[in-house]
């Protein structure tokens, strides 16, 4: 079984939970973990949740830079992906 990790970086916290709501969803009912770790909430939760092991992980770069600076998340190999979206409301 080939185990493979995501780290989605977004520049907001509302982003991150939209981000998080709609991966989750598209998830639903496999053994994927998907978590958002944000600022503004609580880091105790947040750490709880991490130490399940879960294989995708949103976060702004604030929270998840202190995250890393105190050990909680962990960064071997990092692929970066880029994805652009852009919404018009124009006709």
């Amino acid at each position: 079984m080939v185990v493979r990790y995501a780290l989605i970086v977004s520049p907001t916290r509302e982003l991150s939970m939209q981000i998080k709501t709609h991966v989750a969803a598209m998830l639903r009912g496999t053994p994927v973990g998907v978590v958002a770790v944000v600022g503004g909430m609580a880091k105790q939760k947040q750490q709880r949740l991490l130490r399940r092991r879960p294989e995708i992980i949103v976060g702004t770069p604030g929270r998840l830079w202190d995250l890393y600076a105190h050990r909680e998340v962990r960064v071997c190999v990092c692929v970066c992906v880029c994805c652009l979206l852009y919404t018009s409301d124009a006709a």
